[in-house]
């Protein structure tokens, strides 16, 4: 979760970045530097996500061949209903897509997205 949180920051940095502007309007962020550090945000989440993903679907295979083999102990149920509980599992962070969306489309210049937010 402490991960997600990083992320959540270096992605409200961002777009504090993004809304920076000079006296005339125009944009005083450089994009390219802007894209590096979505690139990285979009690269560490994915790297998280796989690392729940990867370590959710071990503890299924662990507990499912404990249950084969000892059928008369089976824990499977008791332990998966307790990973759906854990907050790494049943997180929501589809606000971190989104946000991360709305930084790619700002620097296309992709004025379609921001119509579509409501």
């Amino acid at each position: 979760l402490s991960q997600v949180t990083d992320l959540r920051h270096k992605i409200l940095g961002t777009e504090a970045l993004l809304k920076q502007t000079d006296g005339k309007g125009d944009p005083t962020w450089d994009p390219i530097v802007l894209e590096e550090n979505a690139d990285e945000i979009a690269e560490d989440f994915l790297r998280l996500e796989k690392y729940v993903n990867i370590n959710f679907m071990g503890f299924h295979k662990i507990l499912k061949k404990h249950d084969k083999r000892l059928p008369n102990l089976a824990c499977k149920e008791f332990y998966v209903n307790r990973l759906h509980a854990q907050a790494w599992v049943r997180g929501d962070y589809s606000d971190v897509v989104v946000r991360l969306s709305n930084i790619y489309a700002a620097l296309r210049n992709d004025n379609q997205a921001e119509e579509n937010q409501d």
